[in-house]
């Protein structure tokens, strides 16, 4: 599955990109995602707005915005299985996106 990365664009909602997140983690068979943000911004530190989490999470639901780089990495688990953390950075461009981290597996749809 390849949508999540796609969906990040400019004028999207951060709680919509936590939605997208937690079902392609779903749909990859990680049905638990830990309730935390899944994701920031990274500019001159490291964890910085905006926030992408669910609206129960943070009083602000950001607007992804063209320039914004922003770190997605949710936590999920499976049950017998465990938990992974994929962590991939994207540079919000007027086109949409650009991965910024460049590894060579296949996280939760998010390229």
């Amino acid at each position: 599955m390849r949508t999540t990365g796609k969906a990040i664009k400019p004028g999207l909602k951060s709680s919509k990109l936590d939605d997208i997140v937690r079902s392609a983690a779903r749909e990859v068979g990680y049905p638990h995602v830990h309730e935390a943000a899944i994701g920031h911004g990274i500019g001159m530190r490291t964890n910085e707005l905006p926030w992408i989490a669910q609206a129960k999470v943070t009083t602000t639901d950001y607007t992804i915005a063209e320039n914004m780089t922003i770190n997605i990495e949710p936590l999920a688990a499976k049950e017998g299985v465990g938990s992974a953390s994929i962590e991939n950075v994207f540079l919000v461009n007027s086109g949409g996106n650009e991965i910024l981290t460049k590894t060579d597996y296949e996280p939760f749809g998010l390229d």
